[in-house]
Formats: structure tokens, sequence, C-alpha cells
């Protein structure tokens, strides 16, 4: 008997930031439900343009992005909260106020990677969708992604966390704050305040409840990125040092059984070499001395680049789009459709 699941594919956008990740992960989505494809497109706090353009209250004018496009917004805090109320809902409570937890959820390095993985897995047993495409986090080293799952895993298997929450049942914490109330509160109130150890506490709880089912994401997280039904698209510019920080992630990325499907080059420069050479011979004619320097750099650096973007098409054996054809700005629905038209041309 054949199997009635749909199978969902995975795209994961990568990349440092600045160089177009949102804007052509968006573009791509638009591309594919307009072409009738149900897409859904998660993303980390797009540029406000950008979110006015995807997230819309009263929906789409275009019938096909109406009915096939869904978009949402991750928000590592608003992940957690719903993973403890799922868990506890009176713990959620408890924390829903805390600095702390707030403060944790912002700098554990791995918090946003495994905030759209956790969404990932949720949205993939749903079924509902043909694709699924996650806009990572603005990256310096796109391996970072791919790590996250194991340092969330190592920190919440680690001794420091096990002996605060593994044996956090016994009051251990309380106890001692009781025994030693009188002498140690009346100096650290003047320290911390007393409410620092009662978030303390909730914090030690909430971690306690969350440790199973961080643990049990992070393993299905990996099968998933390492299913190869998952595509994985690295977005760079025209830039010199960004070439160079891209070939060195693809191989680094290689070595780690992670196989880049796309590499796609924004704001690509397409200078054509005699049009620059025939430049140059005129201003060394006419003695432009300035234009001449800027000429000769400019043929240079730009031989510099294709070079690159050769090498990472050939030995890399990955394929390779070149966008240069950006509109100056993206404003409007219909903005969105058109560029999304041309992003693969």
């Amino acid at each position: 008997m054949k199997s009635t699941q749909k199978l969902t594919h995975v795209e994961f956008f990568l990349g440092s930031g600045g160089v177009g990740k949102s804007t052509i992960s968006a573009l791509s989505a638009v591309d594919l439900a307009v072409k009738g494809q149900q897409v859904l497109i998660a993303t980390f706090d797009p540029s406000l343009r950008l979110k006015d353009l995807l997230v819309k209250e009263k929906g789409y004018n275009d019938a096909a992005l109406k009915n096939n496009l869904h978009v949402h917004i991750l928000d590592p805090k608003a992940v957690f909260e719903e993973l403890l109320i799922q868990v506890d809902n009176e713990v959620a409570k408890s924390v829903k106020k805390n600095k702390l937890f707030a403060h944790l959820i912002e700098r554990i390095q791995g918090v946003q990677e495994f905030s759209s993985l956790y969404f990932l897995n949720s949205k993939l047993k749903s079924q509902n969708y043909d694709l699924i495409i996650i806009d990572t986090p603005p990256l310096q080293n796109s391996l970072d992604f791919f790590s996250s799952p194991e340092k969330l895993k190592d920190l919440f298997e680690s001794t420091i966390v096990k002996l605060f929450i593994g044996d956090f049942n016994k009051n251990w914490l309380e106890k001692i704050f009781r025994k030693t109330r009188d002498i140690a509160f009346s100096t650290l109130k003047k320290l911390t305040g007393l409410e620092f150890f009662e978030q303390l506490i909730s914090l030690m709880k909430a971690l306690e409840t969350l440790q199973p089912i961080i643990l049990q994401t992070l393993n299905e997280s990996q099968k998933i990125l390492d299913s190869k039904d998952t595509r994985y698209k690295f977005i760079t510019s025209y830039e010199l040092e960004r070439l160079d920080q891209a070939l060195i992630q693809i191989e680094q990325m290689k070595l780690k059984n992670i196989d880049i499907s796309t590499l796609i080059v924004n704001k690509f420069e397409n200078h054509e070499i005699l049009d620059i050479e025939n430049s140059i011979n005129k201003s060394k004619d006419k003695d432009l001395k300035a234009l001449n320097k800027y000429l000769i750099n400019l043929k240079k650096t730009h031989l510099e680049k294709l070079d690159k973007v050769k090498l990472i098409k050939e030995n890399k054996k990955i394929n390779t789009i070149l966008i240069s054809t950006f509109l100056a700005q993206i404003s409007t629905e219909s903005d969105l459709i058109k560029q999304s038209k041309v992003l693969y041309e």
C-alpha cells in the first residue's frame, strides 16, 4: 500500500548579513507561490519594508499569493514560551515576566537557530506545504547554523546545567537560602535585590521543564539537516571578501557532508572586459590619469571576482546564479511578483 504522506521540501537560505539574503528568500517564496505551490517562509526580523510587504493583515491582492504564500516572523522568546505552555502552563506563567529568562534567551548561542528548527519540525508534521523556506539569521559564519543543535545539546547536557536542574527537585537551593537567609539576604539584597533569587529559581524550573523537549527537538532537527531532501542555498554578494568567505564556508560545509545546491551571487556587476579596455585606452589617449587608474583597477578587480565565481562553479560543482536585476526599490506587492519572475532567469 502506497503512503499518502505528503513530501514537503525544505530549503535553507544561508549567508552573512547585508547580502540580500532575506530579499532573495522572499522572492523565491513569492515565485513558487505564484506558480501554485503552497509555500511557507519563516524569517527573522526582516527589514521593516520587507516585513510590511510580506506580512499583510488584510491579505494579499494577488489571488495566488493570498491562497499559497504563508509568512512567519520567528521570535525565539515566543518559541520558548510556547514550549513551556505545552509542557507546564504554571511554569510558563511564572517565567512570562522573568527578566533572567528573557536575557538568557537573547544571549545563548544557538537559540535563534533552535527556534527555526523547532518551528520547522512542527510545520513539517502538519503536511500543509509543498515547500518550507527558512531564512536563517544573519551569520558571519554559516557553519554556526549547523553546529547549533550540537551546541545547545551540549549546553543542556553539561555538568553545570545538570547540577542546577537535575537536583532542583531536592530544593537544595531554597534550603541553602533558608538556612542563610538572615546573613545572606541582608547582604545580597543590597547587591541584586531579593527578586533576583526568585527569578533564578523560576528560571531553573523552566530549564528543567524544557530540557526533554529541547533535546528531542534537536535530535529530530539533525535528521532534517542531514536529509537528502533538504536543500541549501548560499547567498553572497559580488565583493572579493564575500566571495573568498563563500569559498571557505562552502568547503567547510562539504567536509561536514552539507552540500550547497545553489550559490546565488547578488549585486553582480556585468562588465564587459572589452568595453573596459576600450575605455582604458581612450582615457590614456586623453591623458585622463585619474580615470585611467580607476578603470585599470576596475578591470583587475572584476577579473579577480570572475575567477572566484568560476572557481566555485567548476571546483565545487554548484549551480550558480548571478543576480544584477533587482529593482532599486521593492516597495509594492506588484514589485515583489515582478522581481520574483526574473530572479532565476
